[in-house]
């Protein structure tokens, strides 16, 4: 995800976000958001070719004063404090990436029509043509609202999961939100088990889609401390995050558990080959705990795809020396930027990305995926901008959307969600529906959208 940019930054978003989050409470209270306009099925083939047709899927609906019922597969809300939405970017010298979201108001950036010219070589026929039915992968979460083969949805920090701000986002790009991934507080255990700063379930009230919770595996003033987890020092913390997403219509949330840990800079990422084993023991103690609680969750083991790993002897070592085992992961998945050995920019860059020469890439998780008979997620994908942020990404890139559109149509059979990183309110970094990135905004609502 994202990381820290410094203490003076953090202060001013932390005043903005607290501003923020006053007018979220109160909307979500007291309003109603208006219903998602309906989106075509869509299929697109490998190479880009779009075909369309006008489906109807459920309405994301807001929720007034009085509380509504939330279905089995509803979301309540996780929403961390500021400081879980600053990560860090695999490189040498740790490079910033950061996003802290406020909760949306209405949107500036409305469709302007459904004539809009397509990307370079995406044409979309006047035929009507069904989408395929979901593959089996995708059906771990139930059917899609968004019509989509797969699960669907945005990736967002604190506050900006909530409600009215994924309807929002949902009625920017013309298909409803079927996943929002958001973050835990990993920068302490008492933040963490912190449950009225970090999970405020009014926020998803009524919201139809599934919630991507990121937990820790290690906090960041007691780093590395594998063994001390998987010796049950904490597991009064994890029980009582697994009573939460119960409690709060959660009991199916994906867990993305000690997210990225072949990414440089988490407290939770091993520095050595030989602390791997430990990793491993602290994420199987912790699975069990929260599935002693909650045994329908789901968990996602999830690495930072083009990121090699301490010691590494060979460049899938990421996926096959990290897993903790079949037995406790249901999806395998990947942080997958526009950056550094997984741009998009060109083919030939493309190419490079599905497999980088030091460190896996989006093809070789789906295909690790598939060998264990697993689901696959892109839990995070996102545009990076080319300035302020060494090394810089590719930023206003088409190319790179229309890629990643064509990559999860061809592995529908294993796909089971995807979410783009979106700072919706632009409080750190930049956004995909405020378009900051025109062409490539462009690119992801007729892609999305396919009218």
């Amino acid at each position: 995800m994202l990381k820290r940019r410094n203490v003076t930054w953090i202060a001013a978003a932390v005043a903005l976000a607290a501003l923020a989050t006053v007018a979220a409470v109160w909307w979500v209270t007291a309003g109603t958001t208006k219903p998602v306009d309906h989106a075509p099925a869509v299929q697109v083939s490998a190479a880009g070719q779009v075909s369309s047709s006008t489906t109807t899927p459920p309405l994301l609906t807001g929720t007034g004063a009085q509380p509504s019922s939330v279905p089995a597969d509803g979301v309540a809300l996780a929403t961390p404090s500021l400081s879980t939405a600053l990560v860090q970017m695999p490189s040498a010298n740790a490079s910033l990436r950061a996003q802290a979201l406020a909760p949306g108001s209405n949107s500036t950036a409305r469709r302007e029509g459904t004539s809009a010219s397509r990307l370079p070589g995406v044409t979309t026929s006047a035929t009507s043509v069904k989408s395929p039915r979901p593959a089996s992968k995708a059906q771990m979460l139930g059917t899609p609202p968004s019509g989509l083969p797969w699960h669907s949805g945005v990736a967002v920090g604190f506050p900006s999961a909530n409600t009215l701000t994924l309807n929002e986002f949902g009625r920017w790009r013309g298909r409803p939100v079927d996943v929002v991934a958001t973050y835990s507080n990993w920068q302490s255990w008492s933040g963490l088990g912190d449950f009225s700063s970090t999970f405020q379930p009014a926020y998803l009230e009524g919201f139809q889609g599934r919630l991507v919770y990121l937990l820790p595996l290690s906090t960041q003033d007691d780093p590395q401390s594998w063994e001390a987890i998987a010796a049950g020092d904490h597991d009064t913390v994890w029980r009582g995050i697994a009573h939460n997403l119960v409690a709060n219509g959660q009991p199916r949330a994906v867990i993305r558990l000690g997210w990225e840990p072949n990414v440089e800079g988490w407290p939770w990422t091993p520095s050595t080959a030989a602390q791997v084993q430990s990793y491993q023991k602290a994420y199987r103690h912790v699975h069990d705990v929260l599935k002693g609680v909650a045994p329908g969750l789901l968990f996602d083991f999830s690495i930072g795809c083009g990121s090699p790993m301490p010691d590494q002897t060979d460049r899938l070592d990421s996926l096959t020396k990290l897993y903790p085992g079949d037995d406790v992961v249901d999806i395998v998945g990947c942080w997958f930027p526009d950056a550094l050995t997984t741009t998009g920019g060109s083919e030939a860059e493309w190419q490079q990305a599905l497999r980088p020469a030091l460190a896996p890439g989006a093809q070789d998780v789906v295909d690790f995926a598939r060998q264990h008979g697993k689901g696959a997620s892109f839990a995070e994908w996102q545009l990076v901008d080319m300035m302020g942020m060494p090394p810089a990404g590719r930023g206003d890139d088409p190319h790179f959307v229309q890629k990643m559109f064509a990559f999860f149509q061809a592995n529908a059979d294993v796909l089971v969600y995807e979410a783009v990183v979106d700072d919706i309110n632009r409080i750190a970094g930049f956004s995909l529906s405020r378009g900051d990135f025109p062409a490539a905004s462009k690119a992801y609502r007729d892609l999305w959208a396919a009218q």
